[in-house]
């Protein structure tokens, strides 16, 4: 199936065949900035209007620009093998565009970050309420909203919230509010969220 309707400036370089890594079934794009909107399965909404990436076309979002689903779902590239999906009825704010240093707010909704790489010289981060978290290793994320909660299923991360830093592991989770400590989950257990990611997106 394809992707509809869209436009989109600042596109360096289009679709590399093949995957960045397994849970990536059909094409690379990559982009000088983050925030690209690189899938999207319906309508999504950037800036309250509708936007929607096409063959080789694909909108770019700018600083403190919002993107918004519905029952819809979108993927984002933050910064080479770094990509942030978005659950149906979820959004995000583009904080920093820098393509090493993306940061990115949760206002609503559920993200999963999947990390096919991250760079010595690159700082992901997501934001949601007063806790900033920090993506130190490849590896796959799920951050929801409501509750404001973090879970690892792969890779390492580091919360920040009311001056104290607390790092997490893969199966570890953790609720960003104060006094939270870290728990762990099943990562087996299908998750809804998760598991109906844009996992394998059409040829």
């Amino acid at each position: 199936s394809a992707v509809k309707n869209a436009s989109a400036p600042a596109l360096l370089a289009v679709v590399l065949a093949g995957a960045a890594c397994s849970t990536l079934a059909a094409q690379d794009v990559i982009s000088a900035q983050a925030g690209l909107v690189s899938y999207a399965e319906g309508p999504v909404l950037l800036n309250e209007r509708e936007a929607l990436p096409a063959r080789g076309l694909f909108p770019q979002m700018k600083e403190q620009e919002t993107l918004r689903t519905t029952g819809s779902r979108a993927e984002l590239l933050l910064s080479p093998g770094v990509f942030l999906r978005l659950g149906p009825e979820s959004a995000i704010r583009l904080v920093s565009g820098k393509i090493t240093h993306p940061r990115v707010e949760l206002l609503a909704g559920t993200v999963v970050l999947e990390a096919a790489r991250i760079s010595k010289d690159t700082a992901v981060i997501v934001t949601v309420r007063n806790a900033s978290v920090s993506i130190l290793k490849r590896g796959f994320y799920r951050i929801g909203a409501a509750p404001a909660e973090l879970k690892v299923f792969d890779g390492k991360a580091r919360v920040v919230a009311d001056d104290q830093a607390i790092e997490l592991g893969r199966g570890r989770s953790l609720t960003l509010a104060a006094n939270s400590v870290v728990a762990k989950f099943d990562r087996k257990r299908l998750d809804p969220q998760v598991r109906t990611r844009l996992d394998v997106r059409p040829a």
